[in-house]
């Protein structure tokens, strides 16, 4: 996979909805057949709050509002 769990993550959850952890698990075995646990989506999840990630895949940052 050449793919990072935060690259996945940024995909998958691009649709807006609100995803659990178990979701999202079974997306990205599905999608990227490779297995995460709960703890590690949990911290890529954390990864994309930072503002290097949130400039990297650009996300909304504090200072801007949703459209």
């Amino acid at each position: 996979m050449s793919n990072s769990l935060t690259d996945c993550l940024v995909k998958i959850m691009s649709d807006g909805k609100p995803w659990t952890f178990w979701e999202l698990q079974e997306e990205i075995k599905r999608r990227y057949d490779v297995f995460y646990g709960e703890p590690t989506i949990s911290a890529g999840i954390r990864e994309l709050r930072r503002h290097s990630s949130r400039k990297k895949y650009r996300l909304i940052t504090n200072n801007e509002e949703a459209s």
